[in-house]
């Protein structure tokens, strides 16, 4: 079987298994005896903003026969008209290879506003964190704008550091510091937010 089929299913079984609930938890660090939601805040400050590389594009008939990422939506009060194909997608923050590069990723409701494609570079809002024994409801991360298209030239966000073979690389866009982006002092979370500390998503920028 050719690698790049081979890495394609275990990524699909992976989304999968992310929007049916079964590895959709992940260790938060300040919260060591419970696991949180990855379509909610994770390892970023509640209200915050942070960019993501999409790698997969989940269609209606995934949300529904998964389950759980459907039900996540639906308790956030997202009508079940407005979930469709494109509706929500997973990304990764970390790239490219090792162990937590798909744990520290995310999931995110994409609004009907917006069209995400596997590849882009999105910005997600972030609510508050949710763990296990949390009801749903909480509104989910939410895409509000695609900052840079997968075949955008030239590129403006990049993984660091520059060493393509190294794990755990970081995503960074050149514009972050002049817009009040940061990066978090966090040996295991640097992830570069925008802590806006906005209690609802903005509003999508198509």
């Amino acid at each position: 079987m050719p690698i790049t089929r081979y890495v394609n299913m275990c990524l699909l079984g992976f989304v999968i298994a992310l929007l049916s609930g079964t590895d959709a938890w992940s260790e938060a660090p300040n919260s060591p005896n419970a696991k949180t939601s990855m379509f909610h805040a994770h390892n970023v400050p509640s209200g915050s903003l942070r960019v993501g590389e999409v790698m997969h594009v989940a269609t209606r008939a995934e949300l529904k026969a998964a389950g759980w990422g459907y039900d996540v939506l639906i308790a956030a009060g997202i009508k079940d008209v407005d979930i469709r194909d494109g509706s929500a997608v997973a990304a990764r923050v970390f790239c490219c290879g090792g162990s937590n590069e798909f744990p520290t990723g995310l999931l995110a409701y994409v609004p009907p506003s917006l069209k995400v494609d596997i590849g882009d570079i999105i910005e997600v809002w972030s609510g508050k964190m949710v763990s296990q024994s949390d009801p749903l409801g909480a509104v989910p991360n939410t895409v509000t704008r695609v900052v840079e298209k997968a075949n955008s030239s030239p590129k403006h966000c990049s993984w660091l550091p520059d060493k393509p073979g190294l794990w755990m690389r970081v995503i960074y866009c050149d514009w972050m510091p002049a817009a009040g982006w940061r990066q978090q002092q966090s040996e295991l979370f640097p992830l570069w937010v925008n802590p806006i500390n906005a209690a609802t998503p903005p509003a999508a920028k198509p």
